[in-house]
């Protein structure tokens, strides 16, 4: 435990800043976000880390003993702290050292940098779950997007057995006579290609309808976006995994609020004299 390694007392491990947010937590919680960023940890499960063969290399040259700026050897890091090469994480291009922002810069890099760990800790989160519990978040997902109609049928997800290739369907109106159709495909690792797209749109064919939404954890193929893309009956949407943790993080989907910061500035009008 960090508390007996670091010979922390009670005190210190309950203090808080003023917005309520304990120090010590805040503290483990990006510790474990900066060694996972470097590749020297990986999240085996929510709340579980594991050391890799990296880590373990990164430990033994350095006795456990480094600061953060011994992280930037690591490329992985240093796409993390600038955001990733593809673009899919909202990032500055070739920011400006520190000193030459403002403070208001300042705060907006940090909060920059605190959103895309949180997304890739979202993300990390829904691998782990189970194919049918994905399928619920994508309905949930979709109904926080404002898509359904009000009422307990806005959105459900399709029986395990006999889906015909449909995971959850949204009703855009109140008698369903509009729909939405969605897939799931809860995929670790590689990019999905044409033939599962294809599948989908084959499914849609299948219902007579126009409108599908294909999410997945991955990624998608070029030649998948561009099957999407030439379509001409139907209308469908690819959320790869990078965006679907985004959406849940902009629309407050499985995350909380853990601390708010107004930044104030002076009401010049206030001080106006009369006339």
């Amino acid at each position: 435990m960090a508390k007996e390694k670091l010979v922390l007392t009670e005190a210190e491990v309950e203090e808080v800043n003023q917005a309520g947010t304990n120090y010590h937590y805040t503290r483990v919680h990006w510790a474990i976000n900066y060694l996972n960023a470097a590749g020297l940890i990986v999240r085996t499960r929510p709340g579980v880390t594991r050391i890799t063969e990296l880590g373990r290399a990164f430990w033994g040259q350095t006795g456990g003993q480094f600061a953060l700026k011994d992280l930037e050897r690591f490329e992985e890091f240093v796409a993390f702290k600038t955001g990733r090469p593809d673009g899919s994480r909202r990032r500055r291009v070739n920011p400006p050292p520190v000193g030459e922002l403002t403070p208001s810069e300042r705060i907006r890099q940090d909060w920059e940098q605190l959103t895309a760990a949180l997304e890739d800790e979202v993300l990390e989160a829904v691998k782990q779950l189970s194919p049918r519990r994905f399928e619920r978040l994508v309905v949930d997902l979709m109904l926080k997007l404002g898509y359904g109609a009000s009422g307990e049928r806005a959105g459900e997800v399709t029986r395990y057995s006999g889906d015909e290739g449909i995971d959850g369907i949204i009703s855009e109106d109140k008698l369903g006579l509009d729909k939405i159709y969605l897939q799931a495909k809860r995929h670790t690792a590689g990019n999905l290609g044409r033939p599962e797209v294809q599948a989908f749109v084959g499914a849609l064919v299948g219902k007579g309808a126009s409108k599908g939404v294909f999410l997945t954890t991955a990624g998608f193929s070029e030649e998948a976006r561009r099957y999407v893309r030439d379509l001409k009956e139907q209308k469908v949407v690819l959320i790869d995994g990078p965006t679907l943790s985004r959406l849940m993080v902009e629309n407050g989907l499985g995350v909380s609020v853990a601390e708010t910061l107004e930044i104030k500035r002076i009401d010049r009008d206030y001080f106006e004299e009369d006339a």
